[in-house]
């Protein structure tokens, strides 16, 4: 969605960019608990969890220095940023004719030798 966005919006000079924060809000402690994300003893200690951690990007993004910034896709966790990689083509399986449900069932498994056949 933030890339076909993207490229719609960017010929009226509208940048679009995904913000996926790895911080503590009302919808993760209402939903999971705090647990591991409860903020740290003592007040010195720095809170990777802290939902300010992801403002000094969304803060950069709207800079012009970030005008040539779109279509991408960021993690943000305490002090890191981290560009996340779009799609990329994985294992193939081929069969120079129309697969049937049965030859998909012998094959299939071929693509998942280094990725998992569901998310975790």
């Amino acid at each position: 969605l933030t890339q076909v966005t993207a490229r719609e919006m960017k010929k009226y000079g509208v940048t679009v960019n995904c913000i996926a924060p790895r911080a503590r809000t009302r919808l993760i402690t209402q939903t999971f608990g705090e647990g591991m994300m409860a903020a740290p003893e003592g007040t010195d200690a720095f809170d990777v969890f802290a939902p300010e951690n992801v403002a000094p990007l969304v803060a950069f993004l709207t800079t012009d220095a970030a005008a040539h910034i779109t279509g991408q896709v960021f993690l943000v966790f305490g002090g890191t940023v981290t560009l996340m990689k779009p799609w990329t083509a994985g294992p193939t399986i081929e069969r120079g004719d129309r697969w049937t449900v049965e030859d998909l069932d012998g094959e299939i498994g071929k693509l998942f030798t280094e990725h998992p056949s569901s998310i975790e």
